[in-house]
């Protein structure tokens, strides 16, 4: 399954519709969790069994481009990216789930939503050259900043 628009503005036509669907999935699934974890008590249960899920689901839309084919390809030091991502967003899925058994969702979604913050420094710091950082993200991350400390202190 291919998903390369062929021209510059589609493909960032793509990516915000893809940002938007992104939004659309973790909204929902964070309500979703919270509702799991209310029925079972154990929310590593509740993210393995997502996590597992979600994998299965994405393995056969990406079973053409399986791991030999990314491993044939790509050097080592991207493998070893690969790695970390995985064990980063494994990090963040069970802090997530966790997090919504100890607090409301209201709280803990918006909070946990801080992750573009945490991308623009990481970006910034070990990837310097990758992308421009403008005013217009500085102040965007300010805003986000902004509106989940008026949400975390006005909620709690």
């Amino acid at each position: 399954m291919q998903l390369t628009p062929k021209t510059n503005q589609n493909k960032k036509t793509f990516g915000y519709v893809l940002a938007f669907s992104s939004a659309i999935g973790y909204g929902t699934g964070t309500v979703l969790t919270k509702h799991l974890i209310n029925i079972f008590p154990n929310p590593i249960l509740v993210s393995g069994l997502s996590l597992l899920i979600g994998t299965l689901i994405i393995s056969i839309f990406y079973i053409k481009n399986s791991i030999q084919d990314f491993i044939k390809n790509k050097p080592r030091k991207e493998l070893l990216y690969g790695i970390l991502a995985g064990l980063s967003s494994a990090l963040g899925v069970n802090s997530l789930f966790i997090g919504l058994k100890f607090a409301p969702v209201s709280v803990v979604s918006p909070v946990a939503n801080t992750y573009p913050l945490v991308a623009i420094i990481v970006m910034k710091i070990f990837f310097g050259k990758l992308e421009k950082i403008t005013l217009e993200t500085i102040l965007g991350s300010i805003l986000i900043v902004s509106g989940i400390t008026m949400i975390t202190i006005y909620t709690s």
